[in-house]
């Protein structure tokens, strides 16, 4: 009876770790690996108008500019010293996907805690797609995590907004 207990109980375990799920694979879509809590990776963050920063997965390519596919509240009018909102907005943050922006080349003091001395503009382009890192999501301490054991890379597209 013992070892007829013991047997089930195994069993019982065996299942019970079958059906957790497997770990994603590079085969897996980006939505089963982005609910997948085992796992870690970072996808692009992209800074976009009204001083929006959104990551790869919350935009999407509309003609020549990226987007955000939701829209967001932006506030228009505040009053007080505190500059509570009262009049908001919606808006979809978004960016040009090829342009150019400035970059300081020379500062004053130390680059830190200096000023910019010298502007000047560059071309930028964004990419539809980007080779991410998927990785078994390691703890640290103090509730951090981070990468750990390498699992696969795979391509992250940007898809166009429906």
């Amino acid at each position: 009876m013992k070892n007829l207990l013991v047997m089930v109980a195994l069993t019982a375990g065996l299942i019970s770790a079958a059906t957790a799920g497997s770990m994603p694979t590079q085969n897996s879509d980006w939505s089963k690996i982005s609910r997948d809590s085992r796992v870690y990776f970072e996808l692009p963050q992209f800074q976009l108008s009204y001083g929006w920063f959104v990551r790869a997965g919350g935009v999407c390519v509309d003609g020549d500019v990226l987007r955000t596919k939701k829209m967001k509240k932006q506030c228009i009018q505040t009053i007080g010293r505190d500059d509570e909102c009262v009049k908001w907005k919606n808006v979809y943050p978004s960016k040009a996907m090829v342009g150019t922006r400035s970059v300081c080349t020379a500062y004053e003091g130390e680059s830190d805690g200096g000023g910019c001395r010298t502007w000047r503009q560059v071309p930028y382009s964004i990419n539809t797609s980007y080779d991410i890192e998927v990785s078994r999501k390691e703890h640290r301490g103090q509730g951090e995590v981070g990468p750990g054991r390498h699992l696969f890379t795979k391509t992250f597209t940007i898809k166009s907004c429906n």
